[in-house]
């Protein structure tokens, strides 16, 4: 929760260093295998973020496939968005779209809303990325309208920010604006909790 907390903050080379030893296999074989697969997944996702996208594929791939042989049909959305997240840092965006769909698909059955939100957001900044800001609208306001009136400032605040850029390259600055006035309430929000987390770590 350390290394995804300070994810959230930008400060992705403190958010490897807190995680990193887990990938000496000594380090996870004490834990449970669902805690191990949660462990191995948030380390992949912290090297994307650094830029060592080859070995952030790999976990995930390790990961995905002890998932599967385990049975925790749970975790597979949130691989699956790792993997989108990797595929779409490296301008592969219809393989981003293929793994997003797929997480969509797992946090479906499982009822997980805010991973739904998760996935509706990677295939929006897909379609975004290729320059089809339109058609990214429309996955954003999925994502906003499956949160609906349920707490979730963080992702909320990231939607409506990403929306504000489709909506400045369609030539729409003041739906643009009317996006980041309310990031900026949703960032807000969830700024002095983040800041505490960091500090009680």
């Amino acid at each position: 929760m350390l290394s995804f907390t300070l994810e959230t903050v930008g400060r992705y080379k403190e958010s490897l260093d807190e995680i990193k030893e887990y990938e000496n296999e000594a380090n996870l074989l004490p834990l449970s295998v669902e805690t191990q697969i949660r462990l191995v997944t948030q380390l992949a996702i912290a090297y994307n973020n650094t830029g060592e996208h080859p070995k952030a594929v790999t976990l995930l791939k390790e990961t995905q496939l002890k998932a599967k042989e385990n049975s925790f049909t749970h975790l597979l959305g949130s691989i699956e968005v790792g993997l989108a997240r990797v595929y779409r840092k490296l301008n592969e965006c219809p393989i981003c779209r293929d793994h997003a769909e797929s997480a969509l698909a797992d946090h479906r059955a499982t009822g997980d809303w805010l991973g739904m939100a998760e996935a509706y957001r990677e295939i929006a900044l897909s379609y975004h990325q290729e320059g089809d800001s339109e058609k990214s609208l429309e996955y954003f306001d999925l994502g906003i309208k499956i949160i609906g009136d349920r707490s979730a400032p963080f992702m909320l605040g990231k939607l409506y920010t990403d929306m504000s850029g489709a909506y400045w390259f369609l030539r729409k600055p003041a739906e643009g604006i009317e996006c980041l006035e309310r990031s900026i309430t949703f960032f807000d929000k969830t700024e002095h909790l983040l800041n505490t987390v960091i500090a009680y770590n």
